[in-house]
């Protein structure tokens, strides 16, 4: 189909289900783009699972932005990156209403709204408090009676009339300055009015007042991160190549309040704008490279005022973005994990806890062998490491990984969650056939020295730099226990005597005999009354007798 070269929004369908939403600069460039062969795993899944797309063309990129993220709300598509924590990051909202209420909610529609705060049981202690410092009703209906909150203290009750308007909403002006941060502010307005309470002899309401004070010093105190001159403000780094990690810190009144993240197969404008389709967007937003100018109108086109996107370079801006820089690489190398990491740019099912590594090697086609190494959630297993003498001769490696392939899986040990070849595509592909012939399905795949590439079976696997030294110290350390096995036999091999070879002389027999006769060439001309002499056995002797001149007749 010819799709036309316009901006735009694609809805695709699996039958009559939309299961992903996107947004295009170009509606021709990008649904053709679906039809490339090199597609990641996620795109590959959307895909397949496509059987007919609609698409609406908008007058520019912002207005498809715009109707992207409302698709996407009504819809839920599937396949479109879903942000699931909102349930954890609440919302503190003042009411528009004659006598305005103050409640902890997800909706952020309507009134003024405070968040995200990361704990709804901290944010309604924290609500508690400023209610007794600045109390208001939380009622849906006023009532025509005083109910238990007036009685301890929480509510004015204007219900009643047992405060003006003016009043109560001089409480709401207060308890908003203390949300946004404004706390030196709303301290020197409450000390002028408990100065001019003492002048009226009003001590009961200056004492009041003077609590009022006392309990906002303390609560300063509890600010952990306090730059009130920067205000309202998200600051977000982006951490990671094809699996990301999107760390948003939320900033409040010059206060860090919250934490958002993610870690995700996205692009950078997808995230921020399935991120920002149903939050606040704040005043500013710091980030580690400029956005799209389109972007941008879309975040101000939907706050409905300007918004000033920031790249820092120093100061307080640039020092919160370090510190959140580092927090999102420390998420996706520690909390997320490199397991976590490599079975979502693997495309495997689960997470390779058990990785089991294979190296066969040779020297000049003799002493071939093959090893064997175990890796358990990222670390060496040294009790599941095994060698293998390989019973192939000249040098071959497919029918050397054939052979280990069937010896390992002949057993029924634990299977491995995936298997590393150590080798490219050619010794990927004999290790996928031998376990279809074994009828064992496992993950492959291998990696080459030369240019560290990784195979899958898909072909050459794209995955960052982490995955990627994972594998390598896998692979390096069958590298390492193959050549150690090779250095062993070596060394037996120099070692090696022709008395090795007669059963019942051991290391203490030939110790003795090689002790007083000094070599195996003195101990060919020797009789057996001699052998016997040291081995104390006349039947043992008479065989290291006649084995050494069958070996080597005395002439």
């Amino acid at each position: 189909m010819d799709y036309p070269d316009k901006p735009g929004v694609y809805l695709m369908k699996d039958k009559d289900t939309v299961i992903y939403v996107g947004k295009a600069k170009s509606l021709k460039n990008r649904l053709s783009s679906y039809s490339n062969k090199s597609l990641d795993t996620r795109t590959e899944d959307i895909v397949a699972h496509t059987t007919n797309i609609e698409f609406t063309v908008c007058e520019s990129e912002v207005d498809a932005l715009l109707l992207e993220a409302n698709l996407i709300k009504e819809y839920k598509p599937r396949f479109n990156i879903r942000l699931k924590d909102d349930t954890m990051y609440p919302y503190l909202k003042v009411t528009h209403e004659g006598f305005p209420r103050i409640m902890v909610t997800r909706d952020i529609t309507d009134g003024k709204v405070f968040g995200p705060f990361q704990s709804a049981k901290a944010l309604r202690k924290t609500m508690k408090f400023m209610r007794k410092l600045f109390p208001l009703r939380t009622c849906k209906t006023l009532k025509k009676k005083e109910c238990l909150e007036y009685h301890i203290g929480l509510c004015p009750a204007p219900c009643t009339g047992r405060i003006t308007r003016e009043e109560y909403n001089r409480n709401v002006k207060r308890l908003i300055m203390f949300l946004e941060g404004k706390i030196d502010d709303l301290i020197d307005e409450l000390d002028k009015e408990m100065q001019h309470a003492s002048g009226e002899l009003d001590f009961e309401k200056a004492a009041l007042i003077r609590d009022r004070i006392s309990a906002l010093e303390k609560s300063r105190l509890t600010q952990y991160i306090n730059h009130p001159s920067l205000g309202d403000i998200d600051v977000i780094a982006i951490k990671g190549e094809k699996t990301k990690c999107f760390t948003v810190m939320v900033m409040r009144g010059g206060r860090i309040i919250g934490k958002h993240q993610y870690v995700l197969e996205s692009d950078d404008e997808e995230f921020l704008s399935e991120f920002y389709a149903e939050r606040l967007i704040p005043d500013e937003i710091v980030l580690q490279e400029e956005l799209d100018p389109a972007f941008i109108e879309f975040l101000e086109r939907k706050k409905g005022k300007k918004v000033k996107v920031s790249v820092p370079k120093r100061g307080k801006r640039k020092k919160l973005l370090r510190m959140v820089e580092k927090d999102a690489e420390i998420h996706l190398k520690y909390v997320y994990g490199e397991l976590e990491l490599l079975r979502d740019e693997l495309g495997l099912k689960k997470v390779p806890e058990r990785i089991e590594g294979y190296d066969v090697s040779n020297i000049m086609g003799q002493q071939a062998t093959a090893s064997q190494v175990c890796f358990l959630n990222g670390n060496p297993s040294k009790k599941d490491y095994r060698h293998y003498k390989i019973q192939v001769e000249g040098i071959d490696d497919y029918a050397m990984i054939e052979e280990v392939l069937h010896r390992r899986f002949m057993h029924t040990e634990v299977m491995p969650d995936l298997l590393l070849i150590d080798g490219g595509k050619g010794h990927l592909n004999v290790a996928l056939r031998t376990l279809q012939e074994l009828g064992i399905d496992i993950p492959v795949v291998a990696l080459a020295k030369r240019e560290e590439e990784v195979f899958t079976p898909q072909g050459k696997g794209e995955v960052s730099q982490l995955s990627k030294t994972l594998l390598i110290k896998v692979r390096d350390e069958a590298h390492r226990f193959a050549i150690a096995y090779h250095k062993t036999l070596r060394r037996k091999k120099l070692k090696k005597s022709v008395l090795d070879d007669i059963k019942g002389i051991g290391e203490k027999r030939k110790k003795m005999l090689m002790n007083h006769f000094g070599s195996v060439e003195n101990m060919r001309t020797c009789t057996v009354e001699e052998l016997e002499s040291v081995l104390k056995n006349k039947k043992m002797a008479q065989k290291v007798h006649e084995h050494l001149r069958i070996t080597h007749p005395v002439s």
